[in-house]
């Protein structure tokens, strides 16, 4: 398992909900039913954003059918999602945040949902295409390399004429003294140990992972596929400047990949 995954999982087990969405109050202590239902809310209002900015800019006529949540986690996007398509697949590299998703599925007493855990080559996934792929606020827990490997693998998965909606940073905003922090806590975990116990938190609670992609290489990815129209929306969370990618697959290309 990558070092990125395992620190995701201890998320999924410790921390759930402020692993998905950083504020204080999805955080495991604060979680009271007023935050866990605006945590859904948040999920609920962003999907109707998604859909409108797909009929507005790409497709009039566009409705999420066969549908692929890729880092689903507990299902903040999944269940409104779910709530729109005929069938939805939520992947996530954390059992534990699987199981927290199936509980909140249980609790929306939907049937059309099926959770699988992730992997690079979307193995659960063989054979299956979606006419609706999204991801949000997860690649830049990946790395580069291995991020752009699995983006390859997830645009096996969309049908002609599908869509897919992603999310990627690509810059951090940040002072040189917040560079070296950064630095020290990826390359020198001890440290961010250490710092978990002088601030009163577990000693292994997890290191966040952050990545930039290289806009060019992505552009390059899509473009090989025959994904030549995309509307592009900015995003800044906290000084990670990134970009949401909406794009339509038209046709189907057969060049290699390199």
């Amino acid at each position: 398992m990558k070092s990125s995954d395992k620190q995701w999982e201890k998320y999924g087990s410790k921390d759930p909900y402020f692993g998905v969405l950083s504020s204080d109050k999805y955080r495991f202590n604060n979680l009271d039913n007023d935050a866990y239902l605006d945590f859904f809310k948040s999920g609920n209002d962003d999907l109707k954003i998604i859909i409108s900015n797909i009929q507005k800019y790409l497709d009039a006529s566009f409705e999420p059918r066969q549908s692929l949540d890729f880092g689903c986690g507990v299902g903040r996007i999944l269940i409104p999602l779910a709530k729109n398509s005929l069938h939805v697949v939520g992947l996530d590299i954390s059992e534990s945040m699987l199981a927290e998703a199936q509980r909140n599925c249980e609790l929306n007493h939907l049937q059309n949902i099926e959770l699988i855990k992730s992997d690079d080559e979307f193995s659960g996934v063989a054979g299956r295409k979606f006419n609706f792929i999204h991801s949000f606020i997860v690649f830049q827990h990946i790395s580069p390399k291995r991020g752009e490997k699995i983006l390859q693998n997830m645009l096996d998965h969309l049908e002609s004429h599908g869509v897919g909606v992603l999310h990627f940073t690509y810059y951090r905003e940040a002072t040189p003294m917040e560079k070296v922090k950064e630095w020290v806590n990826r390359y020198l975990p001890l440290v961010h140990n250490l710092r978990n116990l002088f601030k009163g938190k577990e000693f292994d609670y997890p290191l966040m992972q952050m990545h930039q992609y290289d806009l060019n290489r992505l552009f390059f990815i899509l473009q090989k596929r025959n994904i030549h129209k995309i509307y592009i929306e900015m995003s800044n969370h906290g000084g990670y400047m990134g970009v949401i990618l909406y794009f339509q697959m038209i046709g189907l290309t057969h060049s290699p990949r390199k």
